[in-house]
């Protein structure tokens, strides 16, 4: 969303295998010392070595493939940030639907770990691909917030990872928090429309923006409860098609040694039409030349359908690099899989 100016393949057939996975990259020597830096990072994930050392707990709940469990160890990091470099543990959760069309929502709790300390924290992915997706239009996309431990205590990290390859912010302190949920509008309770399906579709700029409060701490502007309302949705997916409105917060620093900015945004949003509604977490990432475009702004929403959608979720990434800001994710029966808790380190 934006504040300003107004601004490897997961295979789940008897057994599940993990797919690609998100890192962080950190701060140099020099750049550790300033409480308030903030360090662009890009790199890729090498997974040449990893093997599966805990298999997953299988089901299936109404045609859908439950993995609950699965560990792997053994994948290394690479980055242009040396504290990036180490190994990653992961426990995925997975929920998968086949057939022509192969899609996955994935819930993971990831740590990385080097001499000099680590990273944990939760990701989510989305992955859709298969006989029926034209070449080229395939999705595996994943979204990571982590904390520092041991020399990176007290730094956090936004990532966005495809194809193995990432980049994010690595940043002092931890993401703005939450607002408040939007209270829902009455929505009509009809029939369910319980089909899964891939969605694609554009999101238009607000009709409407309410600035919030914005204060300076620490080298940090911070802003607190902006309103963005009358944004028009289209996709592919009616039940997706409507007018969404969003209360964001974010804080933004300056990246290091450079006349760029990162901000981190975390909100609530909501989606309305006809027949119902949904409500859900918004988080961000934008990264962009001081008084220039972003060169990266992906938002990551997950949301609980209401009235007609009842029953239903969806995981939408919104890419506000492009004009009007592109769309692509799914809508699916039930809940996201829960996030699995991470082994302590040994």
């Amino acid at each position: 969303m934006k504040i300003r100016p107004v601004i490897a393949v997961i295979s789940l057939s008897l057994a599940l295998v993990a797919g690609s996975v998100v890192a962080v990259g950190a701060q140099t020597d020099t750049e550790a010392a300033d409480p308030v830096a903030a360090t662009f990072v890009t790199g890729k994930i090498s997974t040449a070595e990893q093997e599966t050392v805990v298999e997953p707990v299988e089901t299936t709940v109404d045609g859908v493939l439950q993995g609950r469990g699965l560990r792997d160890e053994g994948a290394t990091i690479e980055s242009d940030d040396p504290r990036l470099t180490g190994s990653i543990t992961r426990v995925l959760n997975a929920n998968v639907w086949q057939g022509t069309e192969f899609s996955y929502v994935r819930s993971d709790q990831v740590r990385i770990e080097n001499e000099a300390g680590s990273w944990s924290g939760p990701s989510t992915t989305i992955h859709h691909s298969g006989d029926g997706v034209p070449e080229g239009e395939e999705t595996d996309l994943h979204t990571t917030l982590l904390t520092g431990e041991g020399d990176y205590e007290g730094l956090s990290a936004h990532l966005v990872t495809s194809d193995n390859a990432f980049e994010g912010i690595i940043f002092a302190g931890e993401p703005p928090p939450f607002p408040e949920p939007i209270e829902p509008a009455a929505a009509s309770a009809e029939d369910d429309l319980l089909a899964t399906t891939f969605v694609t579709g554009t999101l238009g700029d607000p009709a409407q923006v309410t600035e919030g409060v914005e204060t300076r701490v620490d080298g940090v502007t911070e802003r607190r409860g902006w309103v963005f309302a009358d944004q028009a949705l289209e996709t592919d997916d009616p039940r997706l098609t409507g007018t969404v409105s969003a209360v964001v917060s974010g804080d933004e620093r300056i990246v290091t040694g450079t006349n760029f900015r990162v901000d981190l945004q975390s909100g609530t949003i909501r989606i309305e039409n006809d027949r119902g509604g949904w409500t859900g977490s918004l988080t961000s990432i934008n990264h962009f030349r001081s008084g220039g475009d972003p060169t990266t702004a992906i938002d990551t929403a997950v949301l609980s359908g209401e009235g007609a959608y009842d029953g239903l979720s969806a995981y939408l990434l919104i890419d506000f690099s492009e004009t009007p800001a592109v769309v692509q994710g799914t809508v699916f029966a039930g809940e996201m899989p829960p996030f699995p808790e991470l082994p302590p380190a040994e």
